[in-house]
């Protein structure tokens, strides 16, 4: 970590940059990070496996069970739940628990605000492929400010075609 500073969107861009440069040089590398986003870095590059070790959910807390599992898996308030197992006091826990609460409301209505409530019908086929249409140019843009070598490049960008060439598109 660089600094307490670095916000959110420049520590992911730095870890970003240092896994791209990692990738260039052909390090075998094992990265353990809390930052899910870097997970796309496998959808770009087929040399990168995600894997997460599991735990299983209780009731009493969590059950850390020691096995590496392939892909990818987010857990709801694993940070919460991890808290709790860490021995945080049960008030900074309740108060953490509603904000967590009030911050997902917030960002709920504020998708709401932004178009969706129009479910007519096939707007499950436009929504998924839009999230297609997003989803691959979200990784041709990364693939843009990317200095991996060419050939590399390449077998990216010929991914991306067969995944568009594969999808189906609604036309709107």
């Amino acid at each position: 970590e660089l600094g307490r500073a670095t916000s959110t969107l420049d520590g992911l861009a730095l870890a970003w940059g240092c896994c791209e440069a990692l990738l260039r040089v052909g390090a075998f590398t094992v990265a353990a990070t809390h930052m899910n986003r870097l997970c796309e870095l496998a959808a770009l590059y087929p040399n990168v496996k995600t894997g997460f070790l599991a735990v299983e959910l209780r009731s009493d807390g969590l059950e850390f069970l020691y096995t590496l599992q392939s892909g990818r898996r987010v857990v709801e308030h694993y940070g919460l739940q991890l808290a709790a197992v860490a021995g945080l006091p049960s008030k900074v826990l309740q108060g953490a628990r509603i904000l967590a609460r009030e911050l997902r409301a917030k960002e709920e209505r504020s998708a709401t605000c932004h178009g969706a409530g129009d479910q007519e019908e096939g707007q499950d086929e436009v929504n998924r492929s839009l999230r297609t249409v997003y989803s691959i140019a979200h990784r041709l843009t990364c693939l843009k400010g990317s200095s991996l070598p060419n050939e590399q490049l390449r077998d990216c960008l010929l991914g991306l075609q067969q995944e568009a060439k594969t999808s189906e598109f609604v036309t709107l």
